[in-house]
């Protein structure tokens, strides 16, 4: 048992309905108060009642009266007027500054209380350790915090996306520019990604959109990929006068990312995914406009879902042939995953910044319209009884186990409370 746990019992009520203090009165717990998140007592405006009459004050919440010791408390003239001294072993007297005893409670906690609170403090078997006791929990519940979940880890994205706001000088189109080049990382290259999108001026994809040949020079000679080429072919050499052009007009460096293509398919290589980036580009200069002004996922798939330039049919990196021919094609997939990870965070970042709130649910309505995502923490969550119909779900679960399960951060999952009080 430890302090913080304790507190949790106290504020959600878990403990048992009939509880005495220490000299034997029987008391009824109102209202445990409200947390105190700074100095002082632990709860504040707690209610009791004591036979017939109720009392109200600050209680102060210990593992062991003898903390009381511990901390100070005792020549502390700010717990002289406690309602309440809670504590889990009443190991010694406690007396207030003037010496008369404290009211102590040794709080009472049902013993199913305490087999889940046990269990998830171990390792246990799968992905998460209260799994054992999931099913506890009330579908309804389960249904609402993961969408809270969900929302949280939109909330997440959105604050990236107003840091990059802020390092954009406040321009929304250069920001979603910086934004879908992270998401085209797909992970592996989001960080590397990210940061050739900063080394690239807006302006430069601006002027420059009307051909997307000198858009791929842009690209993949900012991210370096034009020059280890030993051997170019002619399509190769263009890139490179272009982007030697484009390197003078614009006074540009490359720089050094390091885009990974190991244990990738060819159509993921770097080169194949910034020629797509640059069709994009070619095709809507002003992404962020045209998402902004209302867009279904069928429309937003049709926007992402470009073909790269004919030469890269027959090549995934410059001067680099494949022996087969094939359309290298942002894939429905593909498209869903960008505008998850960059259409719906822009909505919510941008609904706040111009008090909308029509942006969060239009991008909510966007990933229940999504297919769910299928990877080893929806799987686990789905055996354990939770529901994944669609992105909004596959969300919400990897919210929760990234920011509550994995970090064994479980005093602030919503769903122990349920688990606990089954």
């Amino acid at each position: 048992m430890d302090e913080q746990f304790l507190q949790y019992v106290w504020f959600n009520r878990l403990y048992a309905a009939h509880q005495r203090l220490t000299d034997g009165t029987e008391i009824e717990i109102i209202d445990p108060g409200r947390p105190n998140r700074d100095a002082g007592p632990d709860a504040f405006n707690a209610k009791i009642r004591v036979g017939g009459t109720v009392w109200a004050g600050n209680v102060e919440i210990h593992c062991t009266a003898s903390d009381w010791y511990r901390h100070g408390h005792e020549s502390d003239s700010a717990y002289d007027s406690l309602l309440l001294h809670v504590v889990w072993k009443n190991d010694v007297m406690v007396g207030r500054h003037n010496g008369e005893p404290m009211p102590t409670l040794r709080l009472s906690v049902p013993d199913h209380v305490l087999t889940v609170y046990d269990d998830v403090q171990k390792d246990g078997v799968g992905l998460c350790r209260c799994a054992p006791h999931m099913a506890k929990a009330d579908g309804t519940h389960r249904a609402v915090w993961i969408e809270r979940c969900a929302v949280e880890r939109m909330e997440d994205k959105a604050r990236r996306v107003r840091r990059l706001l802020d390092m954009s000088a406040g321009d929304w189109e250069r920001t979603f520019f910086v934004m879908l080049f992270r998401s085209f990382g797909f992970g592996t290259n989001s960080d590397a990604m990210e940061a050739l999108a900063m080394s690239v001026p807006y302006t430069a994809v601006c002027k420059h959109c009307d051909s997307a040949l000198q858009l791929e020079a842009l690209f993949m000679g900012q991210a370096g990929l034009l020059d280890s080429v030993k051997e170019p072919d002619e399509y190769t050499a263009e890139l490179l006068r272009e982007y030697d052009h484009l390197r003078r007009k614009f006074s540009l460096e490359p720089v050094d990312i390091r885009l990974k293509s190991m244990r990738m398919r060819p159509g993921s290589f770097p080169a194949v995914r910034l020629a797509e980036l640059a069709a994009i580009y070619h095709r809507n200069p002003q992404l962020f406009s045209l998402v902004t002004d209302g867009a279904d996922i069928d429309r937003l798939r049709k926007l992402f879902g470009v073909d790269a330039s004919a030469y890269w049919d027959t090549h995934f990196s410059p001067s680099v042939e494949s022996k087969r021919r094939v359309r290298k094609r942002v894939s429905r997939a593909s498209a869903d995953i960008i505008v998850i990870n960059t259409v719906v965070p822009f909505y919510f970042a941008y609904g706040a910044y111009v008090g909308n709130e029509t942006y969060a649910d239009r991008a909510l309505r966007l990933l229940e319209s999504i297919p769910p995502e299928n990877n080893f923490i929806t799987r686990a969550l789905v055996s354990y009884g939770f529901d994944n119909g669609s992105a909004l779900h596959s969300q919400g679960l990897i919210q929760m186990y990234r920011r509550y399960c994995e970090p064994h951060d479980c005093l602030r999952c919503h769903l122990l409370r349920q688990m606990m009080a089954g």
